[in-house]
């Protein structure tokens, strides 16, 4: 039988530790790893084989560092994102489903978690194709600044093509791309492609540092 790998992001140690203790006794699931900041999340995330990362959204007593963390690891990780938190504010369950998060729940209820797992690694949930359906929502929003002529300039940039291969795709001379990808750093607010890229694709939840 196939496991489900699993990491658990959680700053408090005794809730990390009984939570590890916790699942440990479900025959189908593995903790492959745990992290403890923002910074270790993503870590592990790029080196680990993950289907399912427990985040708490509260780490390192910044309130929004683990929403941060789901939105930064989904840019590169498939794992399947489940928010852990104390707080059932409806502006905080948005913001996680806009990081790309699957599911969410409340740690009192912890007693669910299991089930919840499972159901989130077998199938997409309903709430995560509504969760897309808002990401997309969000993406357009911080998109509608620029012309559509921009817009199909900016995805051939997010899909990590060079310069060159761009005035093939448009027909358009050096010159002309160059200024247009200059137009549509300066209407995003951001210094280069690679920080435009990290905006859109993080849906407007820059970390501030």
């Amino acid at each position: 039988m196939d496991k489900i790998k699993l990491m658990i992001v959680e700053d408090d140690l005794d809730w990390l530790r009984a939570m590890s203790v916790f699942l440990g006794k479900e025959p189908d699931m593995e903790l492959t790893a745990h992290a403890i900041s923002f910074e270790q999340a993503i870590q592990l995330a790029k080196i680990k084989e993950l289907d399912m990362i427990l985040m708490d959204i509260n780490l390192g007593g910044n309130i929004h560092d683990g929403i941060f963390a789901a939105a930064e690891i989904k840019l590169f990780s498939s794992a399947k994102i489940i928010m852990l938190t104390s707080f059932e504010d409806s502006d905080f369950i948005k913001q996680a489903f806009t990081a790309g998060a699957a599911n969410y729940l409340v740690k009192k209820n912890y007693g669910e978690l299991p089930t919840l797992i499972r159901q989130t690694h077998k199938c997409v949930t309903p709430i995560e194709v509504i969760a897309e359906d808002y990401s997309l929502q969000k993406k357009n929003e911080l998109l509608s600044v620029l012309s559509s002529a921009e817009k199909e300039l900016f995805d051939y940039l997010q899909q990590g093509l060079k310069r060159t291969e761009i005035q093939s795709r448009l027909n358009k001379s050096e010159s002309t791309v160059r200024n247009q990808i200059n137009t549509v750093l300066k209407k995003l607010g951001v210094k280069n492609t690679k920080e435009a890229i990290r905006k859109i694709s993080l849906k407007g939840l820059i970390r501030n540092k």
